[in-house]
């Protein structure tokens, strides 16, 4: 059997690698960069050489320099993205020049002492926007003060024009009623119950009357910050909105799933933002550039009776018989709490006097200051209205004497109180000042002052005004109070005082020079009080 017998030699001889061209075992080649070659083929000089290569060096430094550079342009198409973006880095900080300890700084200085100037300046006007001091300022013009009865039922709402110029109130009757306080005339009525005399011009005011009224009474009522639209509330559960101007009908928001309490617009806003409150224990956000439905608000545990804002995306609200004001975060969507003392029996009304800070009356016939930092109360001013009548000792039926309500009695005595305290039925603030302001039955207006450390409440002025003060608005430029003053309260028929008359009452605010500049900045200018040519029942009213 043949065989054959390989050669030793063939089968130790490797296989050559091709010249080019990748193999399925092998590498890639590594080709030879454009310096590589150049420093192969470079030449090293000798010792005796230095000097000479030396004075060339010397002469062609910027050839060198050129040829330097264009190496490194070479280089960094092998670097990594790393060095290449911290070799970019480096060069840009070379590149800031950065002052030396030796260097003259007066060309800083005119940028350093601005800055700091503009940061006392901010922190200034924040500390007096806060809290600005003008109720030692304020004197009630009593002269310059008056009344109108536009409404046949107890006023439940009044608000301002930010022009200052109109003042829009409502009613139990289902009225609404504009009225200009520059001419002292009622310029516009939206009402069911239509005046008797129609014939009567002597209001310049024009009867409307159709389909898109409210059914039932009017619960309040807000004027848009740029004067175009006038929103009401009703207990029919719609919102209304108008044109501020003419009083035509727009549309109806019916978001809400019992009546609307409450509304308000934030200020100085880029778009027109209106905030309702209900009987529902709920708050509405709506959007009036785009006439829709924004947000829902959740939290109370009973009917909630008004609503604040200011500049902030913060509403405040209170909660009735849950004894409690939430400060809902729109942006967060989150509330703080606050909660009433245990003897708290409601809290009725609240105003914010500025953003940290805010004022409540209760149905105790408390005033609350709140801090938005405290869960609870920073002070607390008992009985700021004092009490009711005392009631009758003998039993109607046979004229003998309660031994209960004896007993009552003297422990009232004893507590130097006689009568249960008359509830606060509204509050207000005159916004980032130390002046608040609130109602009740006792027949008095009466303004406070908030103290500096906001520990205090101080009795300034107060203004005769019988029945119950159902709301109190300050006009945006500080110089007017309007309330509206009814027979009953807003919320029911628990009383009714025949000797108070259902109006709306114009207060004038005197003030120092220097503080009309203050507080007329932003508001409006202040209105001039020249009396127009009224008829004799108006005047009468007036006087009243």
């Amino acid at each position: 059997m043949g065989f054959f017998k390989r050669n030793i030699n063939e089968n130790n001889k490797k296989r050559k690698l091709p010249a080019t061209g990748n193999t399925r075992k092998g590498k890639f080649l590594q080709q030879k960069g454009k310096n590589e070659g150049k420093f192969e083929d470079e030449e090293i000089p000798s010792d005796d050489d230095g000097e000479e290569r030396s004075i060339d060096l010397n002469q062609s430094t910027d050839e060198n320099l050129n040829e330097i550079e264009q190496t490194e342009e070479n280089d960094t198409q092998y670097e990594d993205s790393q060095t290449l973006t911290y070799r970019e880095a480096k060069k840009l900080v070379e590149s800031i020049e950065v002052p030396s300890a030796s260097q003259d700084l007066d060309d800083f200085e005119g940028i350093t002492e601005p800055l700091e100037s503009q940061q006392k300046r901010k922190e200034e006007l924040k500390s007096v926007q806060a809290h600005q001091k003008i109720s030692d300022a304020i004197i009630i013009d009593e002269k310059n003060s008056f009344s109108y009865r536009p409404h046949k039922l107890s006023p439940i709402c009044v608000c301002f024009s930010h022009s200052g110029n109109f003042i829009v109130s409502c009613s139990k009757d289902g009225s609404i009623i504009k009225y200009d306080l520059k001419k002292r005339c009622r310029v516009g009525v939206l009402s069911s119950i239509l005046s008797k005399n129609k014939n009567n011009l002597k209001s310049k005011c024009s009867h409307v009357a159709n389909e898109n009224l409210h059914r039932g009474r009017v619960l309040c009522c807000e004027i848009s910050p740029n004067d175009q639209f006038l929103v009401t509330g009703g207990s029919d559960n719609l919102i209304k909105i108008w044109d501020f101007e003419k009083l035509v009908f727009i549309k109806d928001f019916d978001g809400h799933r019992g009546p609307v309490n409450s509304l308000r617009f934030r200020q100085k806003c880029d778009s027109i933002e209106l905030f309702s409150a209900s009987t529902d224990r709920s708050i509405i956000v709506w959007n009036m550039d785009e006439m829709g439905l924004m947000n829902r608000l959740y939290g109370h545990q009973d009917v909630i009776e008004q609503l604040d804002i200011l500049q902030w995306p913060r509403v405040l609200s209170c909660g009735g018989m849950d004894k409690s004001c939430r400060l809902f975060k729109v942006i967060e969507e989150s509330h703080l709490v606050f909660n009433g003392f245990t003897d708290c029996i409601s809290i009725d009304c609240v105003a914010l006097i500025n953003e940290e800070h805010f004022i409540s009356g209760s149905a105790d016939g408390s005033l609350y200051i709140w801090s938005m930092s405290r869960k609870k109360p920073v002070f607390v001013k008992r009985k700021a209205h004092g009490f009711h009548s005392m009631p009758q000792i003998q039993n109607s039926s046979n004229n003998e004497i309660d031994v209960d309500l004896m007993k009552d009695l003297n422990t009232r005595k004893a507590n130097k109180s006689v009568g249960e305290p008359r509830w606060i039925c509204s509050v207000a603030a005159l916004p980032y000042t130390d002046l608040v302001a609130s109602g009740s039955s006792d027949g008095f207006l009466r303004l406070w002052r908030v103290g500096q450390d906001w520990k205090s409440l101080d009795q300034i002025a107060q203004f005769n005004m019988p029945g119950f003060i159902n709301d109190i608005r300050f006009s945006y430029n500080g110089c007017y109070i309007v309330c509206a003053v009814g027979q009953e309260h807003k919320r029911g028929r628990w009383w009714t005082l025949k000797e108070a008359k259902n109006r709306i009452m114009v207060i004038y605010l005197q003030k120092d020079f220097e503080m009309r500049e203050i507080m007329g900045g932003d508001g409006g200018e202040s209105i001039e009080l020249d009396k127009p040519n009224v008829g004799r029942e108006e005047e009468n009213e007036m006087r009243e």
